[in-house]
């Protein structure tokens, strides 16, 4: 009798001790998960859109993302379009966990990745897949902002341009990286007196070295703009020797023209980025009719 009353306690004590430790692994899972979700932003108007999965459109919301499982990554260098690095610590939700909410199909696939304002860069798989939704970098909260300390992508071993800030909408496209990018429109050509005619897509304008200023504007006002440099551009289409204006061509047909000199002169000439997905010339100094809205073509002359 006595024996099997000291089997019993036995196995009672083995059965509470197994009990505690699981109980301890799923506290310290939790506590873990919990501490890369604190200290977050208020991003509640933030989400996603994601299209052409398999039980998509899906729209992520903030709220989904807080349920997410998050994940931190250390020691990532971003190199940025002047060749300056960074190098920090991110917590975050995989960029595909994000993705697979719309069901992402077997197969070649890309993804195109759109911005706020349209601007739009296209991942490959292996790209997304190790790639985080930032959303706190150095233990210093992201926010839906585009200004500053934005939740951004976070993508190792890629350039800074890859990395999306602000990243909304996300289309899922059969096919290569090249046949995506073949279906992106063609926003301004550069055509005329060059040695290279240019046609450039929003992502190839957004790619280059960019600028954001505030200048005076009509009726004693400011205009903040962000853009590329204009003469950039010109750069890569080589103006003629004998060449001397530039026509400024907007959608509508409007047209202003202005001195090739006096573009070359302006080391703050942008091609602005408006906020309906429309360019603009900005000429620091120049009169307010050479910056042309929903500006599509510059004619050298």
């Amino acid at each position: 009798m006595r024996k099997n009353q000291l089997f019993a306690i036995t196995i009672i004590g083995l059965m509470l001790l197994a009990i505690t430790a699981v109980s301890g692994c799923t506290s310290t899972g939790t506590g873990e998960d919990s501490g890369l979700k604190s200290g977050l932003a208020d991003n509640s108007d933030f989400k996603i859109e994601v299209t052409g999965g398999t039980t998509s459109p899906v729209t992520v919301t903030w709220s989904d993302i807080l349920n997410m499982e998050f994940v931190e990554v250390k020691g990532v260098t971003m190199i940025n379009s002047v060749g300056t690095e960074k190098t920090s610590d991110y917590v975050g939700v995989p960029m595909m966990d994000i993705i697979n909410k719309a069901g992402c199909p077997d197969g070649e696939v890309s993804f195109k990745v759109a911005a706020p304002d349209g601007y739009n860069k296209v991942y490959t798989r292996a790209q997304m897949e190790k790639s985080i939704l930032g959303l706190k970098e150095n233990s210093t909260a992201l926010t839906n902002n585009i200004n500053k300390n934005s939740i951004k992508m976070v993508v190792p071993g890629e350039p800074g341009d890859m990395w999306m800030k602000l990243p909304v909408k996300i289309d899922i496209v059969a096919g290569s990286l090249s046949n995506v990018n073949d279906k992106e429109p063609v926003v301004l050509n550069i055509t005329g007196k060059v040695e290279n005619t240019k046609s450039f897509r929003l992502s190839d304008l957004k790619a280059n070295p960019m600028k954001t200023m505030t200048v005076p504007y009509k009726d004693d006002t400011t205009l903040t703009v962000t853009g590329t440099y204009f003469n950039k551009l010109l750069e890569e289409a080589k103006p003629a020797a004998d060449a001397a204006e530039i026509k400024l061509i907007a959608e509508d047909g409007y047209s202003k023209t202005i001195a090739l000199s006096n573009v070359i002169a302006c080391e703050d000439a942008l091609i602005a980025f408006n906020d309906d997905g429309t360019l603009q010339s900005i000429f620091p100094g120049e009169s307010f009719g050479t910056w042309v809205k929903q500006l599509v073509t510059i004619e050298v002359l």
